[in-house]
């Protein structure tokens, strides 16, 4: 079975998107996001860290707000999606990391958290176990990825 690590930006304009693609160096994302098909449910789940929680939102409506921009399709196992969904279960409505935006931008760490917050690309990152680090972008996410299953 597949999930897919994906990257994205609003349809309408956002300033904090804006800032951030320009601080990544002029990426077309500004988000990383997971999608996850749920066979009994008929629906695919996107779970993000976004508009100031982390939570899951359909797919379908997902679209309808974001442009896709990259997407990579991941192979997992039965026992890797359980372990993955478990992860989204359990930090789910876990608030927005906004502190760490600031972390990223001055290069200071006092805002490093751990798991008590997310910020998209953290989140992405720790479900996937591909990084711990609270301040990892999605610019960096998105390298890491290509590399791995580009």
């Amino acid at each position: 079975m597949k999930i897919s690590v994906g990257f994205s930006r609003p349809r309408k304009f956002a300033i904090i998107s804006k800032l951030i693609r320009l601080y990544q160096g002029g990426t077309e994302f500004s988000h990383a996001f997971l999608s996850i098909p749920s066979e009994g449910l008929e629906r695919t789940l996107v779970y993000e860290a976004s508009h100031f929680f982390v939570h899951f939102i359909g797919r379908d409506n997902f679209e309808k707000k974001n442009v896709i921009t990259d997407e990579f399709q991941i192979e997992v196992t039965p026992e890797e999606k359980k372990e993955l969904l478990q992860f989204c279960i359990d930090n789910c409505q876990k608030p927005y990391g906004i502190m760490e935006l600031f972390g990223i931008l001055f290069k200071d760490d006092k805002w490093k958290d751990g798991d008590k917050r997310f910020i998209c690309s953290e989140l992405v990152a720790r479900a996937m176990k591909i990084s711990n680090d609270d301040y990892i972008t999605p610019k960096d996410l998105y390298e890491i990825i290509k590399k791995q299953h580009g």
